[in-house]
């Protein structure tokens, strides 16, 4: 099981993470920002490169799965606050954050306008929300679009495009939506 980890860690994958996250500090780099949130932190990668770049800012990472955020309080250890909840429902009070990050958990929530309005909720004034992804739907998000169209269900497998149309009729202003790599988006907006 080690071997498939750290497998998937050095693989093609892993080096399109890397330039993701390279981007995202280049993005990053010149705001000003005192504190960040990173919703869908997994083992909170993204958050140590941000404390790394940017010492002293207050980081909080939010993602669904218990073993991840452990994985994540480990690797930060205690650097960052990391809690299990869901985009959905932010465990934070209002105008919390400057900075707020996503990745590609967001085309996973069952409804990710609610998720953009707990975004913008949690942001100060002029807050800065950056979203990234992968712009393709790959198969296996739309087989289970498909197997839960069937079974009644709706949401949880939201496309690049339906993001974008959710964010452009969202509060968020300046918004801006670029493809810097193949197949991969980001998108900024300001509170």
């Amino acid at each position: 099981m080690d071997e498939k980890r750290a497998a998937a860690r050095t693989g093609p994958r892993s080096a399109e993470r890397g330039r993701i996250a390279g981007l995202l500090l280049q993005r990053t780099g010149p705001l000003e920002f005192r504190s960040v949130l990173d919703v869908g932190c997994r083992r909170g990668e993204l958050l140590e490169l941000l404390l790394a770049e940017h010492p002293g800012i207050r980081a909080c990472g939010i993602d669904l799965s218990e073993r991840r955020i452990k994985a994540a309080a480990e690797q930060l250890g205690g650097r960052a606050q990391v809690t299990v909840g869901d985009a959905e429902n932010l465990p934070y009070p209002d105008a919390s954050f400057d900075l707020l990050i996503c990745g590609n958990s967001i085309r996973r929530c069952q409804n990710p306008a609610r998720a953009v309005n707990q975004f913008y909720r949690v942001l100060r004034k002029d807050g800065t929300l950056i979203l990234f992804g992968y712009g393709r739907t790959p198969a296996g998000l739309t087989l289970a679009r498909v197997v839960a169209r069937y079974a009644g269900e709706s949401g949880g497998t939201c496309s690049a495009k339906e993001i974008r149309e959710i964010l452009g009729r969202s509060a968020f202003r300046n918004v801006e939506w670029e493809s810097p790599i193949k197949n991969v988006y980001f998108a900024a907006g300001k509170k």
